[in-house]
């Protein structure tokens, strides 16, 4: 399989370090990694399948490079996020093999 997904990484910034308000803000991070690998699925039942997927991430790509948040006054602009100086702006970096298990499940025929 060839797969391309995007993942939306949210958690609160270290406002208090900052900004002038000392608000902290939810912000995301938008991920690209684009993976290949196999999958394979075993039927248990006629409704219920398991699903086991190794996938190899080939690159990960942070898609605006900054963590942001949307502006409470003005819903069309994203402002930056602030981070403590001593540790910094977190980084979410992709690398490696994923092994994932699932079940998927059918509930009308």
């Amino acid at each position: 399989i060839l797969s391309f997904p995007f993942d939306f990484h949210s958690r609160s910034d270290d406002g208090l370090y900052g900004n002038e308000n000392n608000e902290v803000h939810t912000v995301i991070l938008p991920v690209f990694s684009p993976r290949v690998g196999i999958q394979s699925e075993i039927m248990v039942s006629p409704s219920l399948d398991l699903v086991i997927k190794g996938e190899y991430v080939l690159s990960s790509i942070n898609l605006d490079n900054k963590w942001t948040y949307s502006d409470n006054d003005d819903e069309s602009s994203s402002l930056s996020a602030y981070w403590d100086p001593l540790l910094g702006e977190p980084e979410i970096k992709y690398s490696g093999i994923v092994i994932t298990f699932g079940i998927r499940s059918v509930f009308f025929q």
